[in-house]
């Protein structure tokens, strides 16, 4: 614990503009963050919050990287905190503030920097088994991914109204079903578009099982998460929809 604080009040205090933006402060949020995720401290130890804290903190370091360097020198790392982002929404804890901002701003890396890069004797990010497969699957993922921040700001929408008070129940409910009825739709829509034809059938257990290691992963990955917010808030009750912030 003594570490952790030592690093959060190293970052916390940069010298000039150029040390907020520098890869060892943006390196040490994620680590940071990461750390919190994995290792959750109480709140009696000033713990709570602190990894929403420091994925805003990074929300506005990768902007400013963004503007000043004009691209995000760790790509894959940006990419992992917009699927972190979108979990935490999911999962009531969070807003999609960063993969927004991401969005909005066009920081969103290229496909192939999505994954960490093979080394520096490498000629291309992919080996040579994966160059013809991981392009699709990773665009896959992204989709999957942007169309599941959607839906986790639309859980966020409902839970901030199923807490207002003077709301009819049933137009409420009807409201929330039309909605997440149209996102799905567009996720659907969307992975009916992009399967790759080299996987063979839709929902066929064998369709990963000769890809290469990384690209199965990936599949198997986006398979799982696409699967999850098809199916969330269906069939639609009120047991279903995620009104509470879990910590």
């Amino acid at each position: 614990m003594q570490h952790y604080h030592s690093a959060l009040s190293t970052s916390a205090t940069p010298t000039t503009p150029d040390d907020l933006i520098s890869d060892g402060v943006f390196l040490r949020h994620f680590l940071l963050l990461i750390y919190d995720i994995c290792v959750p401290m109480a709140a009696e130890e000033g713990g709570a919050g602190m990894w929403a804290e420091h994925l805003k903190n990074l929300r506005m370091i990768a902007v400013q990287r963004s503007e000043r360097l004009g691209r995000e020198p760790f790509p894959f790392i940006l990419w992992a905190l917009c699927e972190l982002d979108v979990r935490a929404c999911l999962l009531g804890g969070g807003t999609c503030d960063f993969m927004q901002t991401v969005i909005q701003r066009n920081m969103l890396p290229p496909l192939e920097l999505q994954i960490p890069t093979l080394g520096p004797s490498m000629p291309g990010p992919y080996l040579p088994s994966e160059a013809n497969v991981f392009p699709s699957i990773l665009n896959l993922n992204q989709g999957v991914t942007v169309h599941a921040g959607k839906l986790a700001q639309l859980a966020q929408r409902c839970r901030a109204e199923a807490l207002s008070p003077g709301r009819s129940t049933s137009d409420v409910y009807a409201r929330w079903q039309a909605a997440v009825s149209q996102v799905q739709n567009e996720l659907l829509s969307f992975w009916a578009q992009n399967y790759p034809e080299f996987l063979g059938p839709q929902e066929s257990p064998q369709a990963a099982f000769n890809l290469p290691f990384r690209v199965r992963w990936m599949f198997e990955h986006v398979s799982s998460a696409f699967d999850a917010n098809r199916t969330i808030f269906t069939p639609f009750n009120t047991d279903t929809i995620p009104l509470h912030r879990h910590s």
